[in-house]
């Protein structure tokens, strides 16, 4: 192989690869939120442990699938601000506001 074949067969696979990330991140935030809706009943740490947890699940699903730890780099990185955002976000709307 030369060189050029070489430089276009890892940017294919760089491509394929950050295409299963997005995909997995998506379905996480979105079962995420999919989890924190369905269980509107419960106080609002509970249902944002239950969407932490179902959307890290996921996530471990998918580094078992590709046999890649990697998975939950940027994982760590972005999760935290997303929860971060919507705690604020429904905390607010259920905060008593005569407190």
């Amino acid at each position: 192989m030369n060189q050029t074949s070489i430089h276009s067969t890892n940017q294919k696979k760089l491509g394929t690869a950050f295409f299963w990330v997005i995909i997995s991140y998506v379905l996480a935030i979105r079962a995420g939120v999919f989890t924190e809706y369905f269980l509107r009943e419960y106080d609002i740490l509970t249902r944002f442990l239950a969407a932490d947890v179902v959307a890290t699940v996921i996530i471990f699903g998918f580094s078992l699938v590709f046999n890649n730890s990697s998975f939950y780099d940027a994982y760590w990185s972005v999760i935290p601000i997303a929860l971060a955002v919507g705690f604020i976000y429904f905390a607010s709307s259920e905060v008593n506001s005569a407190r």
